[in-house]
Formats: C-alpha cells, sequence, structure tokens
C-alpha cells in the first residue's frame, strides 16, 4: 500500500473556507476591541516573523510592519486599527478557487493556506486584503497579511475600454458586464 506523506494527508482534511473565516472573525474581533485585546490578538493571529502590509487602508501612506511587535506598534499607534472603523472581513468568494485554497511550500514541507477579502467599513473607502496562513500547532496563523485600498466611494475609477471610447462606467461595473458575456458564449482552445 503507497502511503501518502503527512503533508498529502494534512492538505486533503483541510477546509480552506472554514479556516479562513474564522481568522477573519478573529481579526474583526481585534478591530473591534481597545489596545489591550489587541494586544494579545496580535501573536494569535500572526505567525512568528509575520509580515503585514498596508497600503493606504489603516493610514495615508504605504506601510510595511516585520514581527509581532512592529505589527502591534502599526495597530496601535493612535488607536490605528480601532480609530479605522474596519467592519466585517468577508471572504471574496468571487475570486478564484472560491477565494481560499491550500498550496505546498517550495519544498513541500509547509502547507499555507491563502486566501482574498474585502472589508467592509463605514467609511467610504473599497478596500481589499489577501493573507497566506500557516499551520502552527493546531492554530491556523497569518504569515502575510496585505490591505490594498482599492477605490474611494464617489470617485470610482472610470473604465475607458479600447476601441468602444468613454462608457463612463466604473471598472468594476465593466469588468462584470465582461464576465458575465464571456460567460454566456466562452472561447476555448483545446490543444494536444
Amino acid at each position: 500500500m503507497l502511503r501518502q506523506p503527512l503533508v498529502v494527508q494534512l492538505t486533503m482534511s483541510i477546509q480552506p473556507h472554514a479556516i479562513a473565516q474564522q481568522w477573519l472573525r478573529s481579526l474583526a474581533d481585534a478591530a473591534a476591541g481597545d489596545d489591550n485585546k489587541l494586544a494579545s490578538a496580535v501573536p494569535e493571529l500572526f505567525a512568528p516573523d509575520p509580515w503585514l502590509r498596508d497600503l493606504l487602508v489603516l493610514s495615508d501612506d504605504y506601510h510595511t510592519s516585520h514581527g509581532h511587535e512592529e505589527i502591534l506598534k502599526y495597530l496601535s499607534h493612535e488607536s490605528r486599527l480601532r480609530s479605522s472603523q474596519l467592519g466585517d472581513f468577508l471572504l471574496d468568494t468571487s475570486a478564484s478557487h472560491g477565494g481560499a485554497f491550500v498550496e505546498n511550500g517550495p519544498a513541500g514541507d509547509i502547507i499555507f493556506l491563502f486566501f482574498t477579502f474585502s472589508i467592509q467599513q463605514p467609511v467610504p473607502i473599497y478596500a481589499r486584503g489577501c493573507a497566506r496562513l500557516q499551520l502552527h500547532g493546531s492554530d491556523w496563523k497569518a504569515w502575510t497579511a496585505l490591505l490594498v485600498l482599492h477605490e474611494l466611494v464617489g470617485f470610482e475609477e472610470e473604465c475607458h475600454d479600447k476601441g468602444t471610447g468613454n462608457t463612463g462606467k466604473t471598472w468594476k461595473t465593466s469588468s462584470e458586464e465582461h464576465r458575465e458575456l464571456v460567460e454566456q458564449d466562452p472561447e476555448v482552445l483545446i490543444g494536444t
């Protein structure tokens, strides 16, 4: 009987959507709490030696934090995370693989769970993010997390389709219409 390596066996039992949604709920709880709750949440949410990259979501600048101390310092500075009023972190199921999937690390001995999410805020912005989690003991913790400002509400980027002129539609609307059109009449090239 051929026995599968432990990494393969473990990969088959992982439920990526459930794990991603639990991690996002924990992140939302930390965002809603005070600085003490945030201080205890950072090591629970982030793996040893983690990275957090913020592109205009929590501050007016690009920022990278490395390690628990830097991440906590960045998120708690002037109560940055709490004052940003981040609301629900929602798994982006419209992304490839339904928004969450498992991948093996380069050497095949590490398992990553990768997912994308959207951020709902009362502040008028559209934000998105992604995270790569690693299994530490029985807990999934973020090795990398990225927060990205997507658009400002009321100032959405207009879509300028090549060859069709300025339609006045946002990129998101145009992209959704294009996706629906392609799904109705797909073009497939199958090679041998």
